[in-house]
């Protein structure tokens, strides 16, 4: 991964997923020197990761 926040971690997003969350979203930002993927919980602050693009697992890999 690229970066990732301080206060979030894989086990915080996959509690999220199961739990079907709707505050958790996913973007792609390709503004940078290369696109990234952005997950969120826009209802926290500071709660987000972010990994290039081509290095993100796609969709069927995630379900």
């Amino acid at each position: 991964m690229s970066r990732a926040n301080p206060s979030g971690s894989e086990s915080y997003l996959g509690a999220l997923r199961e739990r079907g969350d709707e505050s958790v979203m996913a973007a792609v930002d390709g503004e940078g020197r290369r696109a990234e993927l952005v997950i969120a919980d826009t209802e926290r602050d500071d709660a987000w990761l972010s990994v290039d693009v081509d290095d993100a697992p796609s969709l069927d890999e995630w379900r």
